[in-house]
């Protein structure tokens, strides 16, 4: 066997008390947030790991939360602490053990109910077969790995700051188009409003409530019972990239209760919703569906009068700065932001006649398209990148 058992207890639980996660690997609990959370009065008893021994999270092996060590101290009494019984390089077996078909052959030793009670004890892991090259060899692949390891990092750093700038690149050329047009030589004027600055003369800047249908509303102020299938019952979570993404539903309600839902707040295309309360306050989405679906009270429906402006145009300006920066002066905190449908419809928002609406929101369903397409090529690139590098002779 490659590996031996150690069960040496800490005889006064002085030492630093280690966490053992698929995540972060071996690290000081001291360096995780709430670490007051659950920590028992004394160390004492608890099984000492010592540099470069492998700590094995017994509960949660099977995915992938085991790793070798680099400081003193002491891990759970339900861990698992082993340690080479011969020399060798303890780089190579973190990458041994890193790998998924490494992480499958832990899950089919471990015994007990699939994920609530899966265990890796000893003698399974001492059955699981690992390739033994020489030292001198696993050093050879341990510097390969590290150099190119180093090269896919910065490689995806690259891609991830190329995509980021693509973003607000997007954000600017919308910002731009939707508070003073495509026109650069068109007279402008002082809006009134100190974050929008001057915009054209012939332009509107109007509370939101002088743009829309209906009065802004929002959903039922209750939790509704959730049915294995029904209606699509959505909330702020479900609000992503500008759309409503149902695979994020809260879950689904009977028929008969989204009826009485809609009511008060019955969704349709071209809607707008808003996120007036939570960690995502001022969050938009756009209704692109007729799905039939009902929305918790943390989503505000807005209606635009589309006798007067483009669900897409008010849909962009309310993602806009100068909007974003009314709403986070108007919402107001308790446990979390907070924004009432009477300060969502105080929002000022500029808008020009309904064909440069159109004309503008052309352009920036162009804008978006292409970098749109390079943020998807990017992205495949990103996931690509391990690959490529691993692959090269």
């Amino acid at each position: 066997m490659l590996f031996r058992e150690v069960d040496d207890r800490s005889q006064d639980g002085h030492e630093e008390l280690l966490s053992v996660s698929h995540i972060t690997g071996v690290t000081p609990r001291s360096h995780k947030e709430n670490v007051n959370m659950f920590l028992a009065e004394s160390t004492k008893g608890y099984k000492r790991v010592a540099i470069g021994d492998l700590a094995v999270n017994t509960m949660w092996a099977w995915m992938g939360a085991l790793g070798f060590s680099k400081y003193n101290g002491v891990v759970s009494p339900s861990y698992n602490v082993y340690r080479l019984r011969r020399a060798g390089d303890v780089g190579y077996y973190g990458h041994v053990f890193s790998n998924p078909n490494f992480i499958k052959e832990v899950i089919r030793y471990s015994t007990g109910v699939w994920e609530s009670r899966l265990r890796l004890y000893p003698e399974a892991f001492f059955e699981i077969r690992l390739p033994e090259p020489p030292v001198s060899e696993q050093r050879q692949i341990v510097k390969f790995l590290d150099v190119q390891t180093r090269k896919i990092d910065r490689l995806i750093d690259l891609r991830r700051r190329q995509m980021a700038l693509l973003r607000l690149q997007r954000s600017a050329a919308v910002q731009k188009a939707v508070t003073r047009g495509l026109d650069p030589g068109v007279p402008v004027s002082d809006s009134g409003v100190p974050w929008l600055g001057d915009i054209p003369t012939h332009w509107k800047s109007l509370p939101l409530k002088r743009w829309v249908s209906t009065r802004v509303t929002d959903g039922p102020h209750e939790t509704p019972e959730l049915v294995d299938e029904g209606i699509d019952f959505v909330s702020a979570e479900a609000l992503q990239e500008g759309k409503i993404n149902f695979d994020a539903r809260r879950g689904f309600i009977r028929e008969d209760l989204h009826e009485a839902y809609c009511k008060k707040c019955r969704p349709q295309r071209d809607d707008i919703f808003l996120v007036k309360s939570g960690a995502t306050t001022g969050k938009a989405a756009i209704v692109e569906t007729d799905r039939e679906f009902s929305v918790w009270s943390p989503l505000a429906l807005v209606r635009v009068d589309q006798r007067r402006m483009l669900p897409r145009y008010m849909f962009e300006a309310i993602q806009c700065q100068y909007v974003l920066s009314q709403i986070e002066t108007s919402w107001s905190y308790g446990t979390q932001p907070n924004i009432a449908m009477t300060a969502i419809e105080r929002l000022v928002v500029a808008a020009p006649p309904l064909p440069e609406q159109r004309e503008i929101v052309e352009f920036i369903v162009a804008e978006s398209t292409k970098i749109d397409t390079l943020y998807v090529l990017l992205s495949s690139e990103l996931c690509a990148v391990p690959f490529h590098f691993l692959t090269q002779p």
